[in-house]
């Protein structure tokens, strides 16, 4: 199938790190130039896909146009021109909600990590939010992270988080399930990475209203952001990191932005080696909206609710973690069955990881609301 082939090829491309001779903007050119040599190539299996008034030639323009406004972005930021790069990343890319954009249902399974040095027995939920505005000064930079602002940040998976903060040592790790409240649904940038069935992508090529068709148009309309915000660091120990320029111009955009919540993103720090299921490397970056000098974003406490902060630790000690294949003895319709504790589970779902967040399931969940000017914890019935 032509678009898996395309997805799978810009994905191991993103593996291959650039040449120590080309300069980023070189490398982010080579790279989208890829790309349209590969719808290029198969276009006479996507000509199938357009709609009968946008024809390929039009959907290449399009692509092209995509391109260039990430490559002004880039040159704008640059030149010391933020305010321009910002504006012209909202015009474009936060203008074409169906395009650039994917909702996030409340049903969502989210999760928070925190790395706390000193032993602890669990960390409140105020400990494991948003960094509060009073300590924004250790808000350091990253790729969706930028000096001095806040964002809520959440894993698909603890796997996810654990990836994010760069593996630390799990005894020093404490993680929180997170949920959205009120059946809300979050507008997010999409930058995921997914693998797709090929009869996911299956038409009816008489069916000029088909949705598969606006799925394919979407997909290949994202890939050219999706590349500029997945490229891997070159030089981890350089300060200023220029893969971060086109990310970090995004994530301003979504500052005081009413249609978009935030950034879903696929971690470029992800080890298959532990799951090769993409969207357990998925990850979510909610920036603060409402800025005061202490506690923390009245929109996002009043979106998200979320459990304390447990250690790897105390699950240990609770016996939480089984090995695979641990014998567990059950009853069923009156008869003694012997099983195995994880029958039934994915390979991921018995690691430590997703043994937690089964545990997480059965812990109570807390909204934080500003009471009579001070921040309280309100238990969720």
């Amino acid at each position: 199938m032509a678009i898996n082939r395309i997805n799978k090829q810009v994905q191991e491309l993103l593996i291959i790190p650039r040449n120590a001779e080309q300069t980023f903007r070189e490398y982010l050119i080579q790279l989208l130039d890829y790309y349209k040599q590969l719808l290029i190539i198969e276009r006479s299996n996507l000509e199938q896909y357009c709609f009968k008034d946008l024809p390929f030639s039009e959907l290449l323009k399009s692509v092209n146009y995509s391109i260039n406004k990430l490559l002004i972005i880039y040159d704008a930021y640059m030149q010391g021109n933020i305010g321009k790069a910002i504006r012209v990343a909202k015009q474009y890319f936060f203008n074409i909600e169906s395009v650039f954009t994917e909702a996030l249902e409340p049903n969502e399974k989210l999760y928070r990590a925190r790395v706390v040095e000193q032993s602890s027995n669990k960390l409140n939920s105020f400990e494991m939010f948003h960094l509060p505005f009073e300590k924004r000064s250790f808000i350091s930079n990253n790729r969706f992270s930028i000096s001095g602002y806040p964002c809520l940040y959440l894993g698909q998976s603890i796997l996810a988080c654990w990836e994010e903060m760069h593996k630390p040592n799990l005894d020093i790790m404490y993680v929180s399930s997170c949920s959205i409240l009120n059946n809300q649904r979050k507008n997010m940038i999409d930058l995921r990475w997914k693998n797709y069935s090929d009869n996911y992508w299956n038409i009816d090529d008489t069916d000029f209203d088909s949705p598969v068709r606006f799925k394919v148009w979407t997909f290949i309309h994202r890939m050219p952001l999706k590349i500029a915000c997945s490229i891997p660091v070159f030089n981890q120990n350089s300060p200023f990191k220029e893969e971060y320029v086109i990310p970090q111009v995004l994530l301003l955009s979504c500052f005081g932005d009413k249609k978009v919540d935030g950034i879903a993103y696929t971690s470029t720090r992800r080890d298959d080696q532990i799951s090769n299921e993409l969207s357990l490397h998925h990850n979510y970056v909610f920036p603060v909206q409402k800025i005061k000098d202490r506690g923390f974003c009245e929109k996002l406490t009043a979106d998200f609710q979320i459990t304390h902060g447990i250690s790897f630790m105390e699950a240990d000690i609770k016996n939480v973690f089984h090995a695979k294949g641990t014998p567990n003895v059950y009853v069923e319709d009156s008869t003694i069955v012997l099983g195995t504790l994880d029958q039934g589970k994915s390979e991921y779902e018995c690691t430590k990881f997703g043994q937690m967040e089964d545990y997480l399931k059965t812990q109570p969940r807390y909204s934080l609301k500003k009471i009579d000017g001070k921040w309280e914890e309100i238990p969720i019935e």
